[in-house]
């Protein structure tokens, strides 16, 4: 219980974060990325289907789009 506790305050602060949200969906693009290369590696071309081509170009382009968005500079909020 404490430990979903500390989890969900975590990610509460995480939240907060701007870049947190790009640096989640550039992880989860290289990892599905990987996986979908790694497959088609090892077992040809079963994955990498007219769907697997689709989603990976889909990846790709997400990558690109977080990797070139311009930076917005972050806002320090005080507490008053």
């Amino acid at each position: 219980m404490l430990l979903m506790v500390m989890l969900l305050l975590l990610l509460l602060v995480l939240q907060q974060i701007r870049a947190f949200k790009e640096i989640v969906a550039f992880l989860l693009a290289a990892v599905t990325t990987s996986v979908v290369l790694v497959h088609w590696l090892a077992f040809g071309t079963s994955l990498v289907a007219t769907n697997g081509r689709i989603v990976f170009v889909f990846l790709l382009r997400c990558q690109i789009v977080a990797l070139t968005r311009p930076r917005r500079p972050a806002v320090v909020q005080m507490m008053v």
